[in-house]
């Protein structure tokens, strides 16, 4: 799960919409977002879970107005992403992941290759393909990739399709581009664009019509991905088709990772190991 806050260093919050795709430039730092689980929720208020524990970061309680925005009934035990000012703690729109727009859906393709290496997969896993690579988890929500702890890329399941966040960075480490249930949200410099050429694909290009980005659910239990991944100081994480090649010009092949909290993760030092429990 995530938790999104762009720092915030004014005292006043210009007049935003903190849910607008992608978010204005004046509201950059104006604005946040969470995603979990809804452990509790009335009338009034709604508290989210992000699941991070080992950041030791607590449930979020938010607000609920008559203004705020909701795509659906709001049910416990849930996933919810929740929109609100940076300096508050008013929920401005509540959408229910089961209930999004965009929902990417089932492709009816045949999985490539599981590394002869890799035990048995169980039957109700989702399978994500990172290059020639492959992680599989049961769980409703899972991260895919991190650099430092800090989640780059995170699939969530629902009943009729999957969402995913994504959280690229400049070379300095300064956000580029953050994807929120499969919309680009924050854009900093206008530099990317997404695509969505088919109800089972989604695709961030650069300025220049490089392909940075490329998720695809390819069928019912399985998720490819491929990309270039910016690291802060060093060479980027190249992901391919028929490999992976981290910072130091290593290529990784078919590893496996099941059922772990991280599937898999960047160093501080770039490189790319098995997950685990992430600090």
């Amino acid at each position: 799960m995530m938790a999104l806050a762009i720092p915030f260093e004014a005292d006043d919050c210009p007049n935003c919409d903190c849910y607008q795709f992608p978010l204005p430039t004046k509201c950059e730092k104006c604005c946040a977002v969470i995603t979990g689980t809804v452990t509790s929720v009335s009338d009034a208020s709604i508290t989210v879970d992000t699941g991070e524990t080992t950041k030791k970061e607590p449930p979020r309680k938010f607000v609920i107005t008559p203004k705020t925005r909701k795509n659906a009934t709001i049910r416990k035990n849930s996933f919810a992403t929740v929109y609100y000012h940076r300096n508050g703690d008013i929920a401005e729109q509540i959408d229910m992941v089961e209930a999004l727009d965009g929902l990417l859906v089932p492709a009816n393709l045949e999985d490539p290759p599981v590394p002869s290496l890799c035990g048995p997969v169980p039957p109700d896993a989702l399978r994500v393909y990172l290059g020639d690579s492959i992680g599989w988890s049961s769980l409703p929500e899972m991260t895919v990739l991190s650099y430092k702890g800090a989640p780059i890329i995170q699939i969530r399941r629902a009943p009729k399709g999957i969402v995913v966040e994504a959280h690229l960075m400049e070379q300095d480490g300064r956000p580029a581009a953050v994807i929120i249930d499969n919309r680009l949200y924050l854009n900093p410099d206008g530099y990317f664009h997404v695509s969505r050429p088919d109800a089972h694909s989604l695709e961030l290009y650069d300025r220049g019509g490089t392909l940075v980005f490329d998720l695809r659910f390819i069928n019912p239990h399985s998720v490819t991905v491929i990309g270039k991944f910016e690291l802060p100081y060093l060479m980027p994480l190249m992901v391919h088709p028929s490999g992976i090649v981290d910072s130091g010009n290593n290529l990784i092949r078919e590893m496996c990772a099941g059922n772990r909290p991280v599937m898999f993760k960047i160093t501080g030092a770039g490189s790319f190991e098995f997950g685990g429990v992430d600090q």
